[in-house]
């Protein structure tokens, strides 16, 4: 596992580069359309947030990337807070906000964080035609994902078999001490008598 995360590195800095271009561009052009934008107390555009200098931007567009709060921001942009909560009935509607943010956290979320995926999963499957593990009559990739289907259903029926042996155990020491204290009544023998 760790091989393979060494053998992504490379691949995985050119994703970062182009991860850091998009969030770059984004940052440059929401402080041109929102640089202009006062936070206020309580606000979710404010010292920390903000499209006001290049490098509260680009924390503000990874934080939106990220999905941290972006609905609230959104709302601050759009003018819909009301004493810090969305009021969507009295917002500023327009459509550059919403685009900037959809298409933000479309590239910037959905399709970066999936070439990561997609990138370390391959070096994986590379990793193990090399080390052997795929090679040979009838093993590809497919069947190395449905092998470690497998092992995720045996570790979850595993848990669940303990889980019950457990429940089954604590079940059967009840019925005994149970059982004991019946014999005690029956007999007319108090509990704690030595006769």
């Amino acid at each position: 596992m760790v091989n393979t995360l060494l053998m992504s590195l490379p691949a995985l800095y050119n994703v970062g580069v182009l991860l850091f271009l998009v969030c770059f561009m984004y940052a440059v052009i929401g402080m041109s359309m929102f640089g202009d934008i006062e936070g206020y107390e309580g606000g979710y555009i404010n010292e920390h947030a903000n499209f006001w200098h290049f490098g509260n931007s680009l924390l503000t567009v990874f934080r939106i990337i990220t999905t941290d709060s972006w609905g609230k921001l959104l709302a601050d942009i759009m003018n819909c807070n009301d004493g810090g909560l969305p009021n969507w009935d009295d917002c500023d509607i327009a459509a550059l906000p919403l685009i900037y943010f959809s298409t933000l956290i479309t590239l910037g979320g959905s399709i970066m964080l999936n070439l990561i995926v997609a990138i370390i999963i391959d070096k994986f499957i590379q990793n193990a035609n090399e080390e052997g593990i795929l090679t040979g009559k009838g093993y590809t990739a497919e069947s190395l994902i449905v092998l470690l289907r497998r092992m995720h259903f045996l570790e979850v029926f595993q848990k669940a078999l303990k889980k019950k042996v457990r429940e089954f155990q604590a079940r059967e020491e009840l019925e005994k001490v149970l059982e004991g204290e019946s014999m005690h009544h029956i007999s007319g023998v108090p509990d704690g008598s030595d006769v």
